[in-house]
């Protein structure tokens, strides 16, 4: 047996040295597969200066072979603890393709090889970084500086990735305007309470359930905390718009002539960014607490804002107009607002006016916000509506 395996070695060598000698392309590429196929197979337990002279055979003919032999030689490399740096910096660097594999998985890149591939590189070799695992703190602020959806997302979702509380909490304040960054933030370990309560102003209802249900956090706090935040929220859309709040022209004509509140008025008043005014108006409008209509104003599902104007009496067009306002105030672009429309708008008009009546009876005696609507859209569903 040993002798077979000696002589099995030997031929391999002749037959690779043949190759080496010819000194043709496609033998190039053939003798470059050949090498980096040794590393795959068991039986050849190469030792430590065989595997440097293979090595050094790979580092000579890296430059001249096609890709799709350096596609090869990077996915058997990637995993090799011994490989050469600059071999692997020359893998890391090629196009993404080739580099995918050894940014991933080659424990021979340090955070000073992964920094300067960040910088040189594309947006696809930043993604496959932020995927490698125990991703060090400064090398995960690398990857966050230069604000690439793409690569966050990818950095969030690693879950063995540190990343230091600064980058955190940029990246909450960054989630404000960025959807895709809410829920793998939220299902990070390293995502505090604070910046989570933070979060639940403005997403979705179901990960603000999410958020409830992670950190134990009471209700009643919660509400608090959002009444505040919701104020908060008004104060700054009204500074954004005015420097004082002066009713328009066009607001004091149709108060003057209407003689009482009307949906025209709640859409001249958030077009015109009077906040605080529409607030006043429809909390009047619905018997509502302002701190309850400034929370369903700014919320992004827009639930509670399509309910409160069910019950108000505000027909689909208005509340269409004013749905697309209050969003457009809460930074959204005109994709996400078209993209949310048809789904709040088929709830709007799936919702009874007396169920719309229920939900805020439930609010007007100080009943959970969000439970109040899945309790009476839940028995609507229950009974086919």
């Amino acid at each position: 047996m040993i002798r077979s395996s000696t002589m099995d070695r030997r031929a391999e060598a002749e037959a690779l040295q043949a190759l080496a000698r010819d000194e043709t392309r496609q033998s190039r590429s053939e003798l470059a597969r050949s090498v980096a196929g040794l590393f795959e197979r068991a039986e050849m337990n190469l030792g430590a200066g065989e595997r440097r002279i293979a090595f050094d055979i790979l580092e000579k003919l890296i430059l001249d072979v096609e890709i799709a032999i350096r596609r090869d030689i990077a996915a058997t490399l990637a995993d090799q603890p011994d490989a050469p740096r600059d071999l692997i910096l020359a893998l890391a660097n090629d196009e993404i393709g080739v580099a995918f594999p050894v940014l991933v998985k080659s424990g021979v890149l340090d955070d000073t090889d992964l920094s300067a591939i960040i910088r040189a590189r594309s947006v696809d070799h930043w993604t496959a970084i932020a995927g490698r695992p125990a991703l060090s703190a400064p090398v995960s602020a690398t990857l966050a500086a230069p604000n690439s959806e793409q690569t966050i997302v990818a950095l969030l979702r690693n879950k063995t990735a540190s990343i230091a509380p600064k980058t955190i909490e940029h990246l909450v304040e960054r989630s404000h305007e960025i959807e895709s960054y809410r829920a793998p933030l939220l299902d990070r370990d390293d995502l505090g309470p604070d910046l989570a309560l933070r979060m639940f102003f403005w997403v979705s209802t179901v990960l603000r359930d999410h958020i409830v249900d992670k950190f134990k956090i009471d209700g009643k706090i919660v509400e608090d905390l959002v009444g505040q935040v919701v104020m908060n929220e008004v104060k700054r859309v009204a500074e954004d718009k005015r420097s004082h709040f002066e009713v328009s022209t066009e607001l004091k004509t149709l108060m003057k002539r209407e003689g009482c509140l009307t949906a025209d008025m709640l859409m001249v008043a958030l077009r015109e960014g009077e906040v605080p005014i529409f607030v006043a108006m429809f909390a009047r409008m619905t018997t509502l607490g302002e701190h309850l209509v400034g929370r369903m104003l700014f919320e992004q599902d827009g639930k509670g804002l399509a309910i409160a104007c069910r019950s108000a009496g505000v027909g689909r067009i208005a509340f269409t107009s004013i749905f697309a306002l209050a969003q457009k105030m809460r930074a959204a672009d005109t994709s996400v607002i078209h993209r949310h429309l048809p789904t709040i708008l088929a709830f709007y008009e799936s919702f009874p006016r007396e169920a719309a009546d229920e939900v805020l009876g439930h609010w007007r005696k100080g009943s959970d916000y969000a439970g109040a609507i899945r309790t009476v859209d839940y028995r609507l569903r229950r009974h086919g509506h």
